[in-house]
Parts: C-alpha cells; sequence; structure tokens
C-alpha cells in the first residue's frame, strides 16, 4: 500500500509536506514532487482558491460533456477557461459537479 502525503501551498513555490507519521518538510515544487513520488497525496488548497458549480447539462456522452463543459462554465470564471484547471463529475440526471481551480 502507498503511503499517504499531505501538501499545501504556503505562497508562490513554496510548499510544505508531510507523512502521516508526523513527518514535516517544506521546499520547492520539484522537491515535493520528489518527497511524495510513488505516495497517495492529499492536496490542501485554500477555499478562496477554488471554485465549486453545479450545473445541468443535458448530454448523453462523456465525450459530448467534455467538449460542451468549457462553453459551460467559461461565464462563471474571470479569466479564460484555458487557464483553469478543472476537473468534472457526472452527478444524477444532466446534474454535473465541476471544481476549477486557476
Amino acid at each position: 500500500m502507498a503511503e499517504t502525503m499531505i501538501a499545501r501551498i504556503l505562497d508562490d513555490n513554496h510548499y510544505e509536506w508531510l507523512n502521516l507519521a508526523g513527518d514535516v518538510a517544506q521546499g520547492d515544487l520539484a522537491t515535493l514532487a520528489q518527497a511524495v513520488e510513488g505516495a497517495e497525496v492529499i492536496l490542501l488548497l485554500p477555499a478562496t482558491d477554488v471554485i465549486l458549480l453545479e450545473l445541468n447539462l443535458p448530454v448523453s456522452s462523456p465525450r459530448q460533456l467534455k467538449q460542451a463543459l468549457p462553453y459551460a462554465i467559461e461565464d462563471f470564471l474571470a479569466n479564460d477557461v484555458e487557464d483553469y484547471h478543472w476537473v468534472w463529475s457526472k452527478q444524477a440526471g444532466d446534474k454535473v459537479a465541476v471544481v476549477a481551480l486557476e
């Protein structure tokens, strides 16, 4: 079973992470990536940096959803949709949950 690590962003290119044994470390993104290699990582993000949406999109296939989603969420974003990392999860009915992070 892979080790579980918890990581968070402190500021621009400065991160902090720990394992469940309580060992804490800090460093840049490259150091973090090396430290958590092969581990399951839980990333903590400030709620102010995350956009949570629930949309109604009547599409039938994942391919259609993937094509329609950027247009459906662009009005909710301050910048271009390409500036965001976003993930989605199909919910019951026509609902789609979306999380976006700039």
